[in-house]
């Protein structure tokens, strides 16, 4: 179970979450003028679950926006819009605790991880050798040094050791907060390079700048667990994986407990077929 922010940035962002509910359309008067105010979507509840926040949001000043059926008794399950203040929906967090049933456990631990996250403004990446990475209001800015003639940025492409320090060098300077360095293109319709030739591209270039660069967080960009190992031995305090740790089942054991941080992306398919008619019906709940 999830539970996610989705805002209502107009009307017709609005129109089409109460289609993909399959709510009632004429509702949207109801809705219109609680729209701005909080509102996280929950897919996928019991029928009954839906009804019943509803009444308690409703009770509270809130709303929920559900199926047409639901009333009716005559939907299995619905998706559900929270629509109230922060106060309205932790006060309906902490009442799901009163019927353990229709899968409101599963919703009110969902919704407390969700509230939670939201509370949370800043947090820290502590990495060996006394370097962090600091997040929160402020952005952070990643410089990307790819070792690769035929990446798709052509900007972020560098070759030999002198460019490589030089870009570096003015990355660190302009404040950059990550340099992330990537040895394979993963540009639409690129092809897998060996293990060893992103091997012999990557590692030395990692220890260059660890060397050059001892107070600077350096990122790995690869999904092969192999590379990540050697990359982290190098120097890299992220391993950047693309594939969301679909590519290679080692990855994941390769970072574990190597003190490390792991950014995981998103991919339909390979870099070689990923541009191929890529579709999706919720995009938060199909990744």
């Amino acid at each position: 179970m999830i539970v996610y922010p989705l805002p209502a940035q107009s009307r017709e962002d609005l129109m089409d979450i109460l289609r993909q509910i399959g709510a009632d359309l004429r509702s949207i008067a109801y809705f219109e003028p609680k729209r701005e105010i909080l509102s996280l979507y929950i897919p996928k509840a019991d029928f009954r679950a839906a009804a019943y926040m509803k009444q308690e949001l409703l009770a509270r000043g809130g709303d929920a926006v559900v199926h047409r059926d639901v009333i009716a008794c005559a939907a299995e399950e619905s998706d559900v819009l929270l629509l109230g203040t922060p106060g309205h929906i932790r006060s309906l967090e902490k009442k799901l605790a009163a019927l353990p049933c229709w899968g409101l456990p599963d919703i009110k631990a969902a919704l407390g991880r969700t509230l939670a996250g939201m509370a949370k403004t800043s947090w820290t990446f502590e990495f060996s050798g006394g370097r962090s990475l600091p997040l929160g209001k402020n952005t952070a800015v990643m410089g990307i040094l790819n070792l690769t003639a035929d990446s798709f940025y052509e900007g972020s492409r560098v070759s030999g050791e002198e460019e490589l320090l030089k870009r570096a060098l003015a990355m660190v300077e302009g404040g950059t907060a990550v340099l992330d360095v990537g040895a394979e293109s993963t540009r639409p319709g690129s092809e897998s390079l060996p293990e060893e030739e992103e091997l012999a591209r990557l590692i030395p270039a990692i220890r260059l700048l660890r060397k050059e660069f001892p107070g600077a967080v350096i990122s790995a960009d690869t999904w092969k667990g192999a590379v990540a190992r050697q990359a982290m031995d190098a120097g890299a305090d992220i391993i950047n994986d693309i594939s969301g740790l679909a590519f290679d089942p080692d990855l994941a054991g390769a970072v574990a407990g190597s003190g490390a941080a792991l950014v995981l992306s998103h991919i339909q398919g390979t870099p070689r077929d990923m541009q191929q008619n890529p579709t999706y019906e919720d995009t938060v709940r199909d990744i």
